[in-house]
């Protein structure tokens, strides 16, 4: 049952994140448009291939700090560790009763 707990925890977790994601791109384009209604001229977006490569750089920069906060370690890493075992010892012991019963 843990294992279906780690699921439906995980299943959250990228809701949440697509949720975020779409209410960070609303947030930017209503800026956008308030910026227009007002009247005042924003900067003419660069091409699309040069802001990629700015977002990439965002991201990995980003990817890189939480890293080092992390000292390299995953908080998830060890939970789904110790997920794995109690499956693996559930699984013995359920291969152990099958056996009793053959």
């Amino acid at each position: 049952m843990t294992y279906c707990r780690a699921q439906e925890q995980y299943r959250k977790q990228q809701e949440k994140r697509q949720q975020q994601h779409s209410s960070d791109n609303s947030n930017s384009k209503q800026q956008q448009q308030q910026q227009k209604s007002s009247g005042s001229v924003a900067p003419e977006s660069p091409p699309s291939s040069a802001s990629r490569a700015e977002r990439i750089q965002q991201l990995r920069a980003e990817h890189q700090r939480r890293h080092r906060e992390r000292h390299g370690q995953y908080p998830l890493d060890h939970q789904e560790e110790l997920y794995e075992q109690r499956l693996k010892a559930y699984e013995v012991r359920l291969d152990e009763n099958v056996e009793h019963f053959i």
